[in-house]
């Protein structure tokens, strides 16, 4: 299923720069002008995901501006290509205590629940998820993680939520972050 392109202005860049149809291309010279900061692995799957509204870090986007003003042979500003967004979803950094994790997750899954049947309307900051997914892997386990709520959490809980959060990467994979399905059914179940 191809989704529909959201961010024309970068869309028109790509074309006018002769990338509209060599996204592979475009992550080439991408991955090469951010040389500076690292190994980057952008293929053309993440051009693909770039032009249906996700949002790359500030960096790569100063990177994209540089690709595509050397192509275009005129200056690029990283406000020409279509990311600016005033609205943003939740911070999405790695909380320093149990308490603080708890408010953040209540806070990013009321707003799920609420946009769960529309198309997710805020700038999604991916340097920050994924900041928070390798920190999350690779932190130590706290030593007190108890906290009273409204009800009693069993370990056959916590297996059902390991259970469903790979169901929920196997349809991430297969439909994309974006699909409202996905985001309603796992909206639900987290507020729940």
């Amino acid at each position: 299923m191809v989704r529909p392109i959201t961010n024309a202005a970068f869309d028109a860049l790509l074309r006018a720069a002769g990338y509209g149809s060599a996204h592979a291309a475009f992550a080439r010279q991408l991955n090469y002008a951010g040389r500076v900061h690292g190994t980057w692995r952008y293929d053309a799957a993440s051009v693909y995901w770039w032009l249906r509204g996700r949002r790359p870090a500030e960096h790569v986007q100063d990177a994209m501006a540089e690709t595509l003003a050397r192509k275009l042979g005129r200056p690029v500003a990283p406000t020409e290509l279509g990311f600016t967004s005033t609205d943003v979803v939740p911070h999405a950094g790695y909380p320093a205590s149990v308490e603080h994790a708890v408010t953040s997750a209540e806070r990013l899954w009321a707003v799920l629940a609420g946009q769960a049947h529309t198309a997710p309307g805020g700038a999604f900051q991916s340097g920050l998820a994924l900041q928070a997914a390798l920190a999350w892997r690779y932190d130590l386990p706290d030593r007190v993680v108890a906290r009273s709520g409204r009800q009693r959490v069993t370990d056959a809980d916590v297996r059902s939520l390991y259970a469903l959060a790979d169901h929920f990467t196997d349809l991430d994979r297969r439909h994309g972050g974006g699909s409202l399905h996905t985001r309603a059914l796992m909206a639900d179940l987290l507020v729940r």
